[in-house]
């Protein structure tokens, strides 16, 4: 009965090698954890891209040497501490990719082939208790802590991951992301926007202008100045009308947007050492904490469980050994 239930297991192995779930399942996670690596590295390098421009904004503008200086004091030690972290995150996307290339060479046919046959070999050398049945044991033990404990090793790592740890990576995401649009808010690269949008505004101006004009052409001083404090009780045609209203209307949208945007360079240089004094130490303690998780998930968590798997398959190797095939030798 022993011998029935042992050689099912091992054809289990078989089966479960060549469907691959386990591989899909560890690919699964390890493409999940890896959008999360690649995501955080994204807002970090917005975030140093952003620091980086208003510092060189502050050189461009010689707003003056205590503002340069409380810039250096703000900025200088979170663009050293965002490089580390992104070579930390680096490793971290190192390790999940070689990971993934060792999943997908674990699942090739060759090695499921060796796998079987191996399998079958054990099988076979278990009930007709040949002599090479110990090094064809060996052989297939290895097969198998190939095959299977990396991509084991990846779902217990991705699921631990999935359920401990996502929630707080999403949580941090989220809340530097809000960091990061508020600092993209205040970089002084909108004057570029603001001069485009008070071209369009004198352009609106002119257009209104000249309708006014074509439109009271015919009328007196007196009905000209009327129409052009109020066109609406004026005597301009009602297409003409419209025309204006429609125009006031885009002035009116393009001179709250200049309002948003028309802030002094240097007022909003010292907003942006304000927006980052105050984010500043949560900023680190959630970097601290996505270092740590993702060092773990990454790093720490896959060479503990192999080091646990090793040792689980050195006393299976012996456990079974002695009873498969020195008491049935």
């Amino acid at each position: 009965m022993k011998k029935i239930i042992v050689s099912i297991f091992l054809i289990f192995l078989i089966i479960l090698a060549w469907s691959k779930t386990l591989d899909i399942k560890a690919e699964s996670y390890n493409i999940e954890t890896t959008k999360d690596v690649i995501t955080t590295l994204a807002i970090t390098r917005s975030i140093n891209a952003a620091l980086s421009v208003v510092q060189n904004s502050s050189l461009l503008l010689g707003v003056g040497v205590q503002v340069d200086m409380a810039i250096g004091q703000v900025v200088n030690p979170i663009n050293d501490f965002l490089d580390r972290f992104s070579w930390v995150l680096l490793f971290a996307l190192i390790s999940l990719g070689i990971q993934d290339v060792i999943i997908s060479i674990a699942q090739t046919p060759l090695l499921n082939s060796l796998l079987t046959i191996s399998i079958l070999l054990v099988i076979i050398s278990y009930f007709r208790k040949y002599e090479f049945s110990d090094f064809i044991y060996k052989f297939m033990i290895f097969l198998v802590f190939i095959r299977f404990s990396i991509p084991a090793i990846e779902i217990l790592n991705g699921y631990i991951y999935e359920t401990m740890m996502k929630q707080q990576i999403i949580t941090i995401q989220e809340k530097n992301k809000k960091f990061n649009q508020e600092l993209q808010k205040l970089l002084p690269t909108q004057t570029n926007e603001l001069h485009k949008l008070e071209i369009k505004l004198s352009k609106l101006k002119q257009q209104k202008e000249i309708i006014l004009n074509q439109s009271t052409q015919n009328l007196s001083y007196f009905d000209k100045l009327k129409a052009k404090f109020n066109y609406n009780n004026s005597n301009i045609s009602d297409s003409n009308k419209q025309k204006l209203i429609n125009i006031d209307s885009q002035i009116k949208t393009l001179k709250m947007k200049i309002d948003k945007l028309d802030i002094n360079p240097i007022e909003k240089i010292n907003l942006f050492i304000k927006t980052v004094k105050h984010n500043m130490d949560i900023f680190f303690m959630q970097s601290y904490t996505t270092i740590i998780l993702f060092l773990a998930r990454g790093i720490v968590f896959p060479i503990l469980f192999l080091l646990i798997l090793i040792r689980l398959f050195k006393e299976l190797d012996i456990k079974v050994k002695d009873e498969l095939f020195i008491k049935n030798g």
